[in-house]
């Protein structure tokens, strides 16, 4: 756990973002805004708006840093409506994905109707002098569209990646916005260009390792995940745990966790399968020790208390 002082500048920094992102959702079109507001008031852990606020460092947050800490989060939502819909996964924070309660058009619907609220406010961000921040967002959000491609052609090819092909490929789809959020605070504080690079490719390893964490919790967490355990398996994906398993495990073992894999199970039996030849290989140590690296190397850079507390709750969490 974090001091109480980091413990209650977090706290203020993720009330003042709640209260802005409640004020300022999009209530247009009206069909779909009381669906949207439910979803996203969910909660979570407002992970990506914390990093910016923090970074840009001001004790209360600057309107524009919380624009664009708005942006970054909806950006991130639009992307869980879609991936749920990809993965076919049937919860998110806890309760039903939407394309569960709403069926697939109108939660793929919202979703763009999230992502074109965003790219239209990013426009009046360019628009207003912020050229450089909007630059980092959108850098980030077309490698989260390269990331996602390069993991569901990896299912529907039937292909398994190496170790460093799994991090380039999580290096965008989660890796980039972390990047974004932290090097667009340090941005609008002044930073120059040398330093908001490093910036963003800490947070680009911080996001490997939250991802990597992400993926030991889908198959070894507790309720408090949030989401269906043992999805990974279902879904075919391919973690850092499952690749270091095919890797360590006997061949007649390896070949029994491919297949089941291939197979896409949504038994319990099989899934459970599955998850105790992954723990009997030892990847999950692996996996884990991978990520406390990925993070130390993030801290490096990250040196700020309420900045590397965040990166600590990244592989520390248990949801």
């Amino acid at each position: 756990m974090p001091p109480p002082e980091i413990e209650e500048r977090l706290a203020r920094l993720r009330d003042a973002f709640n209260t802005y992102l409640q004020e300022h959702l999009p209530r247009e079109p009206r069909e779909a805004f009381p669906r949207l507001e439910e979803y996203v008031m969910r909660g979570g852990k407002r992970y990506r708006p914390l990093l910016l606020l923090a970074a840009e460092g001001s004790i209360s947050p600057r309107r524009v840093a919380l624009r664009f800490a708005f942006l970054l989060e909806l950006y991130h939502t639009f992307t869980l409506i879609h991936d749920d819909i990809e993965d076919g996964s049937l919860l998110r924070r806890g309760k039903p994905a939407l394309h569960v309660t709403l069926g697939l058009p109108r939660a793929l619907h919202l979703g763009d109707v999230l992502a074109t609220f965003v790219w239209d406010e990013l426009v009046r961000l360019v628009e207003e002098g912020f050229q450089r921040e909007a630059r980092l967002a959108r850098r980030a959000f077309w490698e989260i569209m390269r990331g996602q491609a390069e993991e569901l052609a990896w299912i529907a090819e039937d292909h398994m990646p190496s170790p460093a092909e799994y991090e380039r490929m999580t290096a965008g789809k989660t890796g980039a916005l972390l990047g974004a959020a932290l090097s667009i605070g340090f941005s609008l504080k002044g930073a120059d260009d040398t330093l908001i690079e490093e910036v963003f490719q800490a947070g680009v390893k911080l996001g490997i390792a939250f991802q990597i964490m992400d993926d030991y919790l889908n198959l070894f967490g507790t309720a408090a995940y949030g989401k269906t355990l043992g999805d990974d398996i279902t879904e075919g994906k391919r973690t850092l745990l499952l690749i270091h398993a095919l890797t360590s495990l006997a061949e007649r073992e390896a070949e029994r966790l491919r297949e089941i894999i291939r197979e896409h199970p949504r038994d319990a039996k099989r899934i459970r399968e599955a998850i105790m030849l992954i723990e009997a290989s030892g990847a999950p140590a692996r996996a884990v020790e991978r990520a406390q690296q990925l993070a130390s190397e993030a801290k490096r850079v990250l040196t700020d208390p309420l900045l590397a507390s965040l990166v600590d709750m990244a592989v520390q969490r248990h949801a």
